[in-house]
């Protein structure tokens, strides 16, 4: 929603949907935020869900606002903290997010990566040793529920695979589904610790030569069947260019849930309304 308090419009807009997910430009101060959530909270059929992305390092919604913590990178967790440390990490984070009146954090990021720092992935990422990624993954999400605060498993099947940035195009991953698995294991060991998983904008030849994961009814299958996830499937971004280079974000809402997603991001406002008037048409 834009800006720091909760206009008409945007409290009419919210009221339409399953989650808003904070950014930066919604957030001042501690006092200002937990009034914004309070406000989010009274508003639509249910109990609206409050999200923000806190992974720490440069996705750091709140850190970088001063509101929590700002914590390290997780490539720089997983060097220099124990397991244990990050865990500890996560639940303070979660005990000072629910205080604030947020109830979702958009992470741990999964993606098992050793690409430079300032890559898509890049530091998000706690290495490029799948096990590594699983025992801190794993600990950040348990601190996170811990805490208080639903969890995020991202951005599956792993988005590590590629460099590619999803934002500018679509990365388009060519590794058989024994090379996957490398990128599957954090994500089966982490699954009872995570509330949702974030399907990525990436297409991976193998497991469906057609569409990215994120629209894709195989990549819903082995998260479902194979890994046996219970919990809530939502899509990255419609909006980045690996989306739109081919469909409009209400088309590719559609196709999303249609391939088994729960729920689908929407990066900016100014696409709920004709994706909305577009699924009501469905």
């Amino acid at each position: 929603v834009p800006g720091t308090e909760l206009s008409e419009a945007a409290a009419s807009m919210a009221g339409m949907a399953g989650a808003v997910v904070l950014q930066g430009h919604n957030i001042a101060g501690p006092d200002q935020l937990a009034t914004l959530t309070a406000a989010l909270h009274r508003v639509g059929r249910l109990r609206l869900l409050v999200a923000v992305g806190e992974e720490g390092g440069r996705v750091s919604r709140l850190g970088q606002e001063g509101v929590v913590a700002h914590l390290p990178p997780a490539r720089r967790l997983a060097a220099q903290r124990s397991v244990e440390e990050v865990r500890a990490l996560g639940e303070a984070l979660g005990e000072r997010m629910r205080e604030l009146g947020l109830d979702w954090n958009l992470a741990p990021v999964l993606d098992v990566t050793s690409a430079p720092a300032g890559s898509v992935i890049g530091d998000r990422s706690y290495g490029g040793d799948a096990a590594t990624v699983s025992a801190y993954g794993r600990a950040f999400a348990k601190g996170l529920a811990a805490g208080g605060v639903l969890t995020t498993g991202k951005h599956f099947p792993g988005h590590g695979a590629t460099a590619v940035d999803s934002h500018q195009t679509l990365p388009v991953v060519d590794i058989s589904m024994d090379s996957l698995e490398k990128h599957v294991l954090p994500y089966r060991d982490a699954l009872p610790a995570l509330d949702t998983v974030m399907t990525a904008n990436v297409l991976f030849s193998a497991l469906d030569p057609d569409r990215p994961a994120s629209l894709s009814p195989a990549a819903a299958l082995l998260l479902r069947g194979e890994l046996g996830f219970p919990g809530v499937v939502i899509t990255d971004a419609l909006e980045m260019d690996a989306i739109t280079e081919r469909w409009t974000v209400p088309q590719a809402a559609e196709l999303a849930l249609g391939a088994g997603a729960d729920m689908v991001l929407l990066g900016s406002w100014t696409f709920m309304a004709p994706t909305m008037q577009r699924l009501g048409q469905a």
